[in-house]
């Protein structure tokens, strides 16, 4: 504008360094201090910033007729002496814009367009004019900024149209100030979209790229086609090669199946024989190998018939070591037999004479200190024989379960006033806890309970120093208890013994129920055979139930088993019997085995 000239509008061409070249239009009828007629002058606007300022105006100068929105940066400029001497502007028409997104390839049919803050377009890259272009016979209405401007949701095309639908939903869009990136699906297509935000020069415009995931997909399935037919015709090839390689080496191998196949059934001769496959002599591994069959054949044939002769030998051999072995058995049979009448009864001759000594009045001390060892040197003697007999029993399983009823109540008591003494004599405390619901009677071998109970309780006091040994005996009823015909059914005793002596060694626990083993402790004492825990557990297993033990050396060891038995019915109470004693032999009886003849 040149103030010298009126205000009239004057628009040069220049060149390149700015020098003007002609004059192109003059307008008087145009005062940019009043453009917007009903706003802020943008000429005044941009003298008062001090700075570069962004706007979007419409443009005619193309004609009245054809508004165009231009996209300008104007820079206020002064003198030597900073005094305001106007305005330098430059600008694009939006549609520049959109001819350089048109531009950049953005995937195969990737979309890009440009938006300011408010959600107006600027630019996009579809050929779609970002703004109202039709004119208006009212020059102010042509050149009014507002009234042009196209929000991007009201654009005609459909994928530009929801997306920006989509941010203005989900983004308050003055607030995005990083890139981001989005994922959407706009008819069961998925879409992946960035926001970048422009903010040089006090430009402050969002860009959005929108590409459709088939544009990455379409390259990973052409790869991924392409690497298909290439393993297609690489299998395809190896095939023809291992079919061909299969026929030129299978022949010869197929003659060694047949000759293999007759040699497993036992038809030397057929192994032999040649078949209709040809021969492959091109392969000498082949060839060397069925050379070295053939002699194997030869020699196994050799090495077969040489092995039945054999076999047959110490078939032989075997039935008659077996006969001698069942001799063999019958006889320990037979000599066990015999040796428990034969041992037993002068046993229990000793055992009965050295308790008639026992009770003799006016027994002179040495002679009654003498008859003390005959009598339990004789119990401990019968006792161990009782053991090997049970346990060569148990060898040939014929050990059985002679079951009755049981009273329980006098079973614990006979043991406890049994041991009593001699735990006493140990300096040892003999504890019996029996549970509250403990059952009368029960239905079981009593004897074999007996000798359970009496080998462990009897380890327990002859291992233990000082201290205490616990025998816990609990009941544990069938579940759901039963009203009738529970006697029918199933129990269990749980019985515990506890002590405080040596304990065993970790080492020895997995020996300790083995035939004639002894823990260190029983080495010591130089005492009993190592069979009572062995036939002790056999005893416990025949009753249906088994033994654990847990030891800690120095602090004690403690034996649990359990037992399945049955309710029994109330018995006759014969400790009676038990407590009777042996007052001499019955006269004419013959002279019993094992007496001293006389000495003249």
């Amino acid at each position: 504008m040149d103030a010298s000239k009126g205000i009239n509008f004057y628009r040069y061409q220049a060149d390149l360094t700015g020098k003007i070249q002609k004059l192109l239009q003059t307008r008087t009828d145009y005062n940019p201090h009043n453009d917007p007629p009903n706003g802020t002058p943008w000429y005044g606007a941009i003298r008062d910033a001090k700075s570069g300022v962004w706007n979007i105006f419409v443009s005619l100068s193309q004609g009245k007729d054809r508004p165009l929105l231009v996209a300008a940066y104007s820079l206020p400029f002064e003198d030597a002496q900073g005094q305001f001497q106007g305005v330098l502007s430059s600008g694009l028409y939006l549609t520049q814009f959109g001819y350089f997104l048109q531009g950049l390839k953005i995937g195969k049919t990737g979309q890009a367009f440009l938006i300011d803050k408010q959600g107006q377009m600027i630019a996009n890259s579809i050929n779609e004019v970002p703004f109202r272009s039709s004119a208006n016979n009212n020059l102010a209405q042509n050149v009014n900024v507002s009234s042009r401007r196209l929000k991007a949701t009201a654009s005609k095309n459909q994928l530009i149209r929801l997306t920006s639908q989509y941010l203005t939903d989900k983004f308050k869009l003055e607030d995005i100030k990083n890139i981001q990136k989005l994922n959407l699906s706009i008819d069961n297509q998925r879409y992946f979209v960035q926001i970048t935000p422009v903010t040089k020069q006090n430009l402050n415009w969002l860009t959005i790229i929108i590409i459709p995931e088939t544009d990455f997909m379409e390259g990973i399935q052409k790869n991924a086609n392409l690497t298909v037919g290439l393993c297609g015709l690489t299998l395809v090839i190896a095939a023809i090669f291992g079919i061909l390689t299969a026929q030129w080496i299978t022949k010869p191998i197929l003659r060694l199946s047949q000759a293999s196949e007759a040699l497993a059934l036992g038809e030397w001769q057929n192994s032999q024989k040649e078949n209709n496959l040809p021969k492959n002599e091109n392969i000498t591994e082949i060839s060397n190998l069925a050379n070295s069959f053939d002699s194997m054949v030869n020699q196994l044939q050799i090495s077969f018939e040489t092995l039945e002769n054999r076999v047959e030998e110490r078939t032989a051999e075997l039935v008659i070591a077996k006969d001698k072995a069942e001799v063999a058995n019958q006889s320990k049979s037979a000599f066990i037999a015999n040796m428990s009448h034969e041992l037993r009864s002068p046993l229990n001759a000793i055992i009965g004479f050295s308790q008639l000594m026992l009770r003799a009045k006016n027994l002179p001390k040495e002679q009654y200190e003498n008859a003390v060892i005959i009598q339990r040197s004789g119990e401990y003697l019968l006792t161990l024989i009782n053991n090997v007999l049970d346990f060569a029993k148990i060898e040939a399983q014929k050990t059985t379960l002679n079951q009755k009823d049981v009273d329980l109540e006098q079973l614990l008591n006979d043991l406890e006033d049994m041991l009593h003494l001699k735990a006493f004599n140990a300096g040892l405390e003999l504890i019996f806890d029996r549970g509250e619901n403990l059952p009368r009677y029960i239905y079981t071998d009593g004897t074999k309970l007996r000798q359970i109970l009496l080998n462990i309780l009897g380890n327990a006091i002859k291992f233990t120093q000082q201290g205490e040994v616990i025998l816990s005996v609990r009941y544990d009823p069938p579940q759901p208890p039963l009203v009738k015909g529970d006697q029918e059914q199933n129990h269990s005793l749980q019985f515990s013994i506890k002590d405080t002596g040596k304990g065993i060694a970790p080492q020895e626990l997995n020996r300790l129920f083995e035939a004639f083993a002894q823990t260190e402790s029983g080495r010591e004492a130089q005492e009993g055979t190592g069979l009572g825990l062995a036939i002790s557990r056999q005893f416990v297993q025949l009753m249906g139930g088994d033994i654990t033990v847990e030891s800690e050396l120095g602090k004690g060891t403690t034996f649990k088993f359990l037992i399945k038995t049955k309710l029994g019915q109330a018995t006759i109470n014969d400790s009676h019997f038990l407590q009777q004693k042996i007052l001499g032999l019955a006269s004419d009886q013959p002279i019993y085995k094992g007496s001293i003849p006389s000495l003249r």
